[in-house]
C-alpha cells in the first residue's frame, strides 16, 4: 500500500467510527435494550456461577460491558 492509500484508508476508518458512535450514542439501532437482555439472559442462564466473555464483535465493548457490569454474578 502506498502512502497515500494508507492516509485514505485511516480516514475512511475515522469517518465511519464516527458515524458508528453518534448511532451508538443516540441509541439508534436499541443497543442499550438488546444488551440489557442480554445480561439478563446470562444472569438466569448462569445464575451466580461466574462466566468469562470475549466479546468478538465490532465496537468497543461499551454496551458488553455495561451489561455484565449491572450483574453482581457475572464476573
Amino acid at each position: 500500500m502506498t502512502s497515500t492509500a494508507h492516509r485514505e484508508a485511516a480516514e475512511i476508518l475515522i469517518d465511519t467510527w464516527s458515524l458508528h458512535g453518534r448511532v451508538v450514542s443516540h441509541n439508534y439501532m436499541y443497543h442499550r435494550e438488546i444488551f440489557a437482555d442480554v445480561g439478563k439472559h446470562l444472569a438466569a442462564r448462569f445464575g451466580c456461577t461466574g462466566i468469562s466473555v470475549c466479546d468478538l464483535g465490532c465496537g468497543d465493548a461499551c454496551h458488553s460491558s455495561n451489561a455484565l457490569r449491572d450483574s453482581p454474578c457475572i464476573t
